[in-house]
């Protein structure tokens, strides 16, 4: 009788367990989320539940923040250069490449719709725009020809990946889209002329063990006084140095 019952409450564990749906079993664990920007480029982005690593692998800078002080620390390895900011600021100004780009939505006034993105189950949120809106990149060059409206933006997000708020406003604000609940997986829009623009797009999303990926802010380096310092490679600096200098003569 004893090993009846043993039998049938280990095998309630196990049907339990392959019952869940994968996300539930993960979300304690890590995941490691590919994806591309289009102007940003590609990013490898490692969270947990009280942790988040972006890295540029563009750039090669890295940028780290850990609860509960969410102290925000953008760092290079090839430099061991660092600059640190708080989550507050950083929530304002975001990366200052970008600060002068602005996605127009409101998700509060969107109604979200369940949703598969890529087989990730997601959540939808979808934004009509009327012919006269556009989208404002602000590194649009004069010579560059003007895009069509945007007609129609859809937004979706993945509250299975994460739902903690801090770590879902840092990423949205890094990949300038607007602020949710949820992680942010896609934001495409659709204009006028039907063509389709991905502001933001996932290319791989893995779940990890617990502690299988490290997220650590960086050890004695050099701490500097803006993110140029440290977004900015050395080849690159160095290509602003003598473009400045050039100016100068």
């Amino acid at each position: 009788m004893q090993n009846w019952i043993l039998n049938s409450f280990l095998g309630f564990v196990v049907f339990a367990l392959f019952a869940m749906p994968p996300h539930a079993v993960a979300k304690e664990g890590t995941f490691v989320v590919t994806q591309k920007h289009y102007f940003l480029g590609r990013w490898v982005v490692s969270l947990t539940k009280d942790r988040v690593k972006a890295v540029s692998l563009v750039d090669g800078y890295s940028i780290v923040a850990i609860a509960p002080a969410w102290k925000v620390v953008f760092y290079r390895d090839d430099t061991q250069k660092s600059f640190e900011t708080s989550m507050v600021s950083f929530l304002k100004t975001g990366l200052t490449i970008t600060q002068g780009y602005v996605t127009e939505a409101e998700v509060e006034k969107s109604v979200p719709i369940p949703n598969k993105y890529k087989g990730l189950q997601t959540t939808a949120y979808e934004f009509y725009r009327g012919d006269m809106s556009r989208s404002k990149p602000a590194w649009t060059l004069a010579d560059v020809p003007k895009e069509a409206a945007v007609r129609v933006s859809k937004y979706w997000i993945a509250p299975f990946i994460s739902n903690q708020p801090t770590i879902c406003h840092f990423v949205q604000k890094l990949f300038t889209v607007p602020l949710a609940t949820g992680y942010p997986v896609a934001f495409i829009d659709t204009r006028t002329d039907n063509s389709s623009n991905a502001v933001l797009d996932i290319l791989s999303c893995k779940a990890k063990p617990p502690g299988d990926v490290q997220i650590e802010y960086p050890k004695n380096y050099k701490v500097c006084k803006s993110q140029h310092d440290v977004t900015l490679s050395a080849h690159a600096m160095q290509n602003m140095d003598e473009w400045a200098h050039s100016l100068g003569q």
